[in-house]
């Protein structure tokens, strides 16, 4: 999806159990998110979320 392009430096946090009952789109690329926020899948929500930094390994798979 083009929707999630990185364009600052990190890496979204993990997306939290149990949230998306309201789907809500507050950003659509990391230009929108204030200061180091990258906008951050969440369940059905996408947000500017505080980035992580490091290796992270997906939950997915």
């Amino acid at each position: 999806m083009a929707f999630y392009t990185p364009e600052k430096q990190g890496l979204c946090p993990p997306e939290t159990p149990g949230v998306g009952t309201i789907c809500l789109v507050s950003c659509q690329t990391d230009r929108e998110c204030p200061g180091i926020q990258k906008c951050c899948p969440d369940g059905c929500l996408v947000e500017c979320r505080n980035p992580v930094y490091g290796y992270q390994r997906s939950s997915r798979y």
